[in-house]
């Protein structure tokens, strides 16, 4: 058996709800609904039409007016167990995309970046960007990351060079992953005011984005939220592209934080983090995956 599937059916066991088995109707629509062709088709087509048009959807109202979709029912999915385990079923039926170690995993997302006044501490800017990023998939070159403002599809790009990190595949690992001490991916002056618990949950959505390539990573996410306390649900929550979802929820000292999920095959769609109060500059604070791909060199596009 290989180490995807060990993972996977120990994820299963870990994540088995307490409280019944879950609607013939949901699981059916999950198992059903998702193969590896058509999961893989939907990361390259969930993209709007190109770049002009998402800011022209933008422009119109798209981010502050939601897509009128279906919400899902608040009664399909009810505990944290569940979401975890509807997704962890979707990782069962799809595989890795192939990639060669000299490969980089090319993502591209609407995200927005809080600016904030910190004489005053004032909320200044909140605009969502197009974010573009390219991973060494073996993580030994450097990556790149591309943004520039939605509504304005002419502008420069703002280009920074990465370095990419490889992550477990194990859940214990990925637990103490998002455990470390460490304040290497975020702001300390937002680190040193949010708890253990608070910051483990936030770098889970970030582990969620970076491996949509890989579900044997995602299934260790998946494993190290179960031991996570204070995780709710929440359906109908709605990402900064409009797209509706149900999210995992779990408030924190300074906000709330939701990783969405898609209501019908639990896609990982991206996070929202909705502060009470202001909490660093620069802090990304909403994250809508567009797409997904595989690519041979950094700065190609799919």
């Amino acid at each position: 058996m290989s180490s995807d599937l060990r993972l996977l059916r120990e994820l299963g066991g870990q994540l088995a709800p307490p409280d019944g088995p879950l609607p013939d109707d949901l699981r059916r629509r999950v198992l059903a609904g998702t193969t590896p062709a058509r999961a893989y088709r939907s990361w390259r087509l969930t993209m709007m039409a190109g770049a002009v048009a998402m800011a022209v959807a933008v422009a119109a109202g798209l981010v502050s007016r939601p897509a009128p979709t279906v919400q899902p029912q608040v009664s399909e999915v009810q505990t944290t167990h569940q979401v975890l385990r509807l997704a962890a079923d979707r990782l069962s039926l799809i595989s890795a995309v192939p990639a060669r170690p000299d490969q980089f995993v090319f993502s591209e997302s609407v995200a927005t970046f809080d600016q904030v006044n910190s004489g005053g501490w004032s909320l200044v800017d909140t605009k969502p960007v197009v974010l573009r990023e390219w991973r060494a998939v073996d993580g030994s070159q450097l990556g790149l990351t591309q943004s520039r403002p939605v509504d304005r599809p002419s502008a420069a790009w703002r280009i920074e060079r990465i370095k990419t990190s490889q992550l477990p595949t194990n859940s214990q690992l990925m637990y103490e992953f998002l455990y470390r001490p460490a304040s290497d991916d975020i702001p300390a002056t937002y680190a040193a005011r949010v708890g253990p618990d608070e910051l483990a949950f936030e770098r889970a959505a970030r582990a969620l984005y970076l491996s949509q390539t890989s579900p044997s990573v995602q299934a260790a996410v998946f494993a190290a939220i179960n031991r996570i306390p204070g995780v709710t649900v929440r359906a109908g929550t709605t990402d900064v592209t409009g797209r509706r979802g149900v999210a995992l929820v779990r408030a924190g000292s300074l906000g709330t934080a939701e990783l969405i999920f898609d209501p019908a095959d639990y896609r990982y769609l991206g996070m929202n983090l909705t502060f009470t109060q202001p909490a660093a500059t620069g802090l990304m604070t909403r994250l809508a995956v567009q797409r997904v791909a595989v690519v041979d060199h950094a700065g190609e596009l799919p």
